[in-house]
């Protein structure tokens, strides 16, 4: 999300919400958020009320781990993983009155919105109703 950081902030506020303790946002925060508004709930309560999924299967099943094969062909590598291993997340633009624009939960590990997905939400969440 950094790369698109400053585009998306021309629209509207940007958010990163990670689990873990505070002491992981702030590793996160100086190791890939540079300038991105890192969170921790560290409860899991947005994950619970967003029906975030949980679970191993979620996470070491078939479709992540392809994920996880492609992502290394293209030179990524994930080295420690901090909060909780098991716990997926999404993605979630809204426009003013909090009407949802996009709302993507990831199915498995490495399910993830594409940056142009997120960045036509973005727009489409800052139009004029």
């Amino acid at each position: 999300m950094r790369g698109v950081r400053s585009e998306v902030e021309k629209y509207g506020n940007l958010a990163v919400i990670g689990n873990g303790t505070l002491a992981h946002a702030q590793d996160f925060d100086r190791t890939h958020g540079k300038g991105l508004r890192s969170l921790v709930d560290t409860r899991k309560g947005t994950y619970k009320a967003l029906g975030f999924r949980h679970g191993v299967r979620y996470t070491l099943g078939p479709a992540s781990l392809a994920r996880g094969v492609d992502a290394m062909s293209r030179g990524f590598r994930q080295v420690n993983t901090q909060g909780d291993p098991f716990q997926q997340g999404g993605t979630l633009v809204l426009a003013k009155g909090g009407r949802p624009v996009l709302f993507q939960r990831a199915r498995f590990a490495g399910d993830h919105a594409s940056l142009e997905e997120i960045l036509a939400a973005v727009r489409l969440a800052a139009a004029p109703a």
